[in-house]
């Protein structure tokens, strides 16, 4: 057997959340589930998908996300830095 792919598991989740989006209701009304586990439950999978969906946009778009973040530290390397002086309340400088 094959890995599944990326785009394969993320398709999977989403069955298996919408499967769970209409079973655990009535597994929750007779009494076979508390709603406290079918929340529980829910959460993990919805994090488990939001975690995949994350990995799958950094690998789609990892090179431009990682030029971007070079060129903002070299971009930070090159411009003065600013002093930050702290306020009172009505913006005069404090000691």
């Amino acid at each position: 057997m094959t890995t599944p792919t990326l785009d394969e598991q993320i398709a999977e989740l989403k069955r298996e959340l919408a499967l769970r989006e209409r079973a655990f209701p009535r597994f929750v009304a007779s009494g076979r589930m508390k709603q406290a586990e079918a929340d529980r439950s829910m959460a993990r999978m919805k994090a488990a998908l939001h975690t995949l969906l994350a990995v799958q946009a950094v690998m789609r778009d990892g090179a431009r996300v990682v030029k971007i973040q070079l060129q903002a530290a070299l971009d930070m390397q090159r411009e003065p830095r600013v002093a930050v002086r702290p306020v009172g309340p009505h913006g005069e400088p404090l000691p």
